[in-house]
């Protein structure tokens, strides 16, 4: 799923319709664009940062992730990352992906579309879905396993921010606890690539994170959470 510029491909087909629209006002008669959107993913809106009389000092972006609704307003909750986990013999294994990332700049080769990121499931809501309920979808469109017990983890009011100079939204965290020998009655997300979901001891996983092999910020904050939710319950 190679990445394009968007001028390349309207270039090459000039009937592609792109989902993310351009955002204009009007300030003292002159046309200008603030941001653009898509009400099923997000808003990526140009701000300026003022000092406490109103002055401005620097512009900047923001983004809000999640589908909007009727009104164009999204929740705080924008999606769910899930930690999959069983136990065997006392021993805790949590499942990794490994997922091909396109727009990622490999730090080896330097070229985009060669990342294969290890990572933690995860994912946006749906239009009139709850985070609970996503993370059942997502948990199972990604790893194929069905959560037995799902427990919220950190602050149930907002979850992880991915990067607080610029969002304005939170993905929920949640610890899945799975059988390991029964799938879910999702479909697999085929839009995904991913490659492959390995259950692993989570000595292992500290191991890898303790590596930089997680190079995935969202991933390694659940994990954070997730060490301390076995650490209080087991």
């Amino acid at each position: 799923m190679p990445i394009r510029s968007i001028e390349d491909v309207l270039e090459e087909n000039p009937d592609f319709k792109p989902g993310w629209e351009i955002t204009k006002a009007s300030v003292r008669g002159k046309e200008i664009i603030t941001g653009f959107e898509n009400p099923n993913f997000g808003r990526v809106q140009l701000v300026v940062n003022c000092n406490d009389t109103g002055e401005p000092i620097y512009d900047q972006y923001s983004i809000e992730e999640g589908p909007s609704d009727e009104n164009g307003d999204r929740e705080i909750i924008s999606g769910s990352i899930i930690v999959p986990y069983f136990f065997e013999s006392n021993t805790p294994y949590v499942g990794i992906l490994e997922t091909r990332r396109e727009i990622v700049i490999d730090p080896i080769t330097g070229k985009q579309g060669e990342y294969i990121s290890k990572e933690i499931p995860r994912g946006f809501k749906m239009p009139d879905e709850g985070a609970d309920e996503t993370a059942y979808r997502e948990l199972g469109e990604e790893t194929s396993k069905h959560a037995i017990a799902l427990h919220r983890l950190g602050d149930r009011n907002s979850g992880v921010n991915f990067n607080t100079t610029f969002y304005k939204t939170f993905g929920a965290v949640y610890a899945a606890r799975v059988d390991s020998t029964i799938l879910s009655s999702a479909e697999l997300d085929s839009k995904e690539q991913i490659l492959k979901c390995t259950f692993m001891p989570y000595s292992q996983v500290r191991e890898i994170v303790g590596n930089g092999e997680i190079t995935c910020g969202p991933s390694l904050s659940a994990l954070t959470l997730f060490d301390i939710f076995l650490e209080r319950n087991y």
